[in-house]
């Protein structure tokens, strides 16, 4: 089979997965996947491919705005380059990890894995944005 039909094939084998556990994550997002047929399978990704590309343009661009407006100046070329280092680590690093994953418990773990990136990169903001809050306000209180 091509690789079209490979990934209807991978589609159905993960909706014929029982349901409960972290199995329910992907049931949020396998069912909107595209019918087994290559030809809807194109179709669809004709539909998706221009609101992904948005979100690859928001992805990209919204935190390097947030850390160049929350950077000192003089720290802004390092802090940037860190994210560019980060970004780049993820692109060689997780596409193999995401495959095994989806290869090895199924196509629901790749899911999970994603979900638990995710809400952890949001503590870490989280957690440096009262870190740089706690910090102007001792600025503030030292001058004044």
């Amino acid at each position: 089979p091509g690789p079209h039909q490979r990934v209807a094939l991978a589609v159905e084998r993960e909706r014929a997965r029982p349901v409960g556990g972290a199995t329910g994550l992907c049931r949020l997002v396998v069912p909107y996947a595209p019918a087994p047929s290559a030809t809807r399978l194109a179709d669809s990704a004709g539909q998706v491919l221009p609101l992904g590309t948005v979100a690859v343009g928001l992805v990209r661009s919204i935190p390097a705005s947030l850390l160049t407006a929350a950077a000192p100046p003089a720290e802004r070329g390092a802090v940037l380059g860190r994210l560019d280092a980060a970004g780049s680590l993820c692109r060689v690093l997780l596409p193999p990890a995401a495959g095994a994953l989806a290869d090895g418990p199924g196509l629901w773990a790749a899911f999970a894995a994603q979900a638990a990136l995710c809400l952890g990169g949001l503590a870490c903001t989280e957690w440096w944005f009262r870190r740089a809050q706690a910090g102007q306000a001792q600025e503030r209180l030292k001058a004044a």
